[in-house]
């Protein structure tokens, strides 16, 4: 049996005590309740987006775009290498310091690739792609602009045959070696700016999640709620990468519900990945609209405490299989010692969705964000958490989700309750 198998009292969705969890903090602080502290809760996030680069072309961008550029052209220069052409969005993102490359957003292979030489970078694109990327993007970065034309070679095609000898890349091109892993390792650790973009994007999903789940109603079906979610990330100028969503028995049965027809009755699963400046928080909440019933519950506190006792497993130089580790006892302890198969426990995010190295023995970093989860029938406990000097910064709880503490090894760990309307 889990630590804990309080029951919960139901959320008091017209009266909501606010608890107000200022960024970096994973605790609650003693405000509540008060009017000052509802401006707190409704600010921080603004508050933090104040502090943020406007544009591209904030001299913070331009500088750490040149810190990554210095980066990937040192490691071209240990590979041995004429050149690394970049095209797929996630690592676009990377080098550029929060550029965009997309126009179909279904594909991760962006419009534009970045070519990095020893001594010298240029950006090829499509005639109709490259001025925007050059202007909105990339501006002041230094690149050479290259442009193509839609009967002529593809931007990554043309940067790979004028690149040299030896060509890497971060996907697969051919004339080029793909090191897409090797490329993605680079983005550790994160810059601060980097960080606190994160902050404010777990903060945000946090806030946009709390305000679907009072909005959401029975007899919605899993599409109208997941258009409901898109319309409420895309005013805070996030995009999904993924969204899953489900009620009810198909909640229940399926790990990945892709949204249907299906009406809710009684419960549903949100989970999104969300997405702003290549950046990413893949959190994901439950609520229920009477008590769920003991399977359920009790499915909830063994996936919360499991994630709880992973979470308690990060720190700086521990290996990411002490996490896997730190999973499959959690579940030991909580009778389901094959639960852990059920799924793969998530790892490094960032940039990249979430890059599982669980079974490496890569070590966890100081300015590297994680996204650990866990599943059960019917539940998914998953939350941004950062890794800083401060310790462990859980980012995405939002401001007034009731939060519990799931585990009795570690206490102050306190992450989202299945919640009641």
């Amino acid at each position: 049996m889990p630590p804990d198998t309080t029951v919960f009292s139901p959320w008091n969705w017209a009266g909501l005590t606010r608890v107000i969890r200022c960024p970096p903090c994973r605790l609650p602080c003693s405000e509540r309740g008060t009017s000052s502290a509802d401006m707190a809760a409704d600010l921080t996030c603004q508050t933090l987006l104040a502090g943020l680069p406007a544009d591209q072309a904030d001299e913070r961008v331009i500088r750490l775009a040149r810190q990554h550029v210095e980066t990937l052209r040192t490691w071209l220069r240990e590979e041995k290498a004429d050149a690394v052409v970049i095209s797929s969005r996630e690592n676009f993102a990377w080098l550029s310091a929060g550029g965009d490359s997309h126009v179909v957003e279904t594909s991760m292979l962006g419009t534009g690739s970045l070519m990095i030489t020893p001594d010298d970078q240029y950006l090829f694109a499509y005639v109709m792609d490259g001025p925007r990327l050059m202007e909105e993007q990339v501006p002041g970065q230094g690149y050479r602009l290259v442009t193509t034309r839609w009967f002529e070679d593809d931007p990554s095609t043309l940067a790979v045959k004028r690149g040299g000898k030896r060509i890497l890349a971060d996907m697969p091109l051919e004339g080029a070696v793909n090191r897409s892993a090797e490329i993605g390792r680079l983005h550790d650790p994160l810059d601060e700016l980097e960080l606190n973009r994160l902050r404010w994007l777990g903060r945000a999903t946090g806030l946009v999640l709390e305000e679907l789940a009072g909005q959401v109603q029975p007899g919605m079906t899993e599409w109208q709620i997941a258009g409901l979610c898109r319309d409420l990330f895309h005013a805070q100028h996030i995009t999904l990468d993924v969204l899953l969503a489900g009620v009810d028995e198909r909640a229940r049965r399926l790990k990945h519900f892709i949204p249907g027809d299906k009406k809710l009755e009684r419960y549903f699963l949100i989970n999104p990945s969300a997405r702003r400046w290549g950046l990413h928080a893949n959190v994901s909440r439950c609520v229920h609209f009477e008590p769920p019933d003991a399977l359920l519950r009790q499915a909830y506190l063994e996936a919360a405490g499991v994630v709880t006792e992973m979470l308690g497993a990060c720190c700086e130089g521990a290996r990411h299989a002490d996490i896997l580790e730190a999973m499959k006892i959690g579940f030991v302890r909580r009778g389901q010692p094959e639960g852990w198969m059920e799924h793969f426990p998530g790892g490094v995010t960032g940039y990249l969705l979430a890059d599982c190295r669980c079974l490496g023995s890569q070590q966890l970093v100081r300015g590297q964000p994680y996204d650990w989860f866990a599943t059960r029938p019917g539940v998914m406990v998953e939350e941004l958490s950062l890794l800083t000097a401060h310790g462990l910064e859980i980012s995405s709880l939002g401001a007034t989700w009731p939060l519990h503490s799931f585990s009795g090894e570690y206490p102050d760990i306190l992450l989202p309750e299945m919640a009641i309307r």
